[in-house]
């Protein structure tokens, strides 16, 4: 075999090993976030870097989410609806695969809305833009 050959499967071969990288760590790389509470129901959304199935696993006790709902399709952008809760009530959760968890621990939690004419005190917090008061701003209706 020539010398020429030798380096040239030599090369290739390193190449070859160099260029296969091991498969991205799928991480959350925005949320999740809440949306659409209500005494019964929840959708949690959040973004991977990897295209996934997605799954929220969920409970009232931390550490123990015995419950969850899974993302019909594979995305990168998830968006699962939970049903079925119980209202005013704190519930875990975690976000993931059906095969792994990949954001959650004992702080992720939400807590459902009462049911609706239930009294209970309610503290709010507004925050708006005061703009500068000029024409333009005072003309908008």
């Amino acid at each position: 075999m020539s010398d020429r050959l030798v380096n040239g499967l030599l090369a290739a071969a390193f190449i070859a090993c160099c260029a296969a990288t091991a498969p991205a760590v799928d991480t959350v790389i925005r949320g999740p976030y809440l949306q659409m509470a209500s005494p019964s129901a929840i959708v949690v959304r959040w973004r991977t870097n990897n295209a996934i199935n997605g799954r929220v696993r969920y409970g009232t006790v931390a550490g123990s989410l015995t419950a969850n709902a899974d993302k019909a399709a594979v995305g990168t952008d998830h968006e699962v609806a939970i049903t079925g809760l119980t209202p005013s009530t704190r519930y875990y959760y975690s976000v993931g695969t059906t095969t792994a968890t990949i954001a959650g621990d004992a702080t992720y939690t939400f807590v459902t809305t009462p049911v609706t004419g239930t009294p209970k005190a309610t503290r709010v917090w507004v925050l708006g833009d005061p703009g500068t008061g000029n024409a333009n701003q005072v003309s908008v209706r």
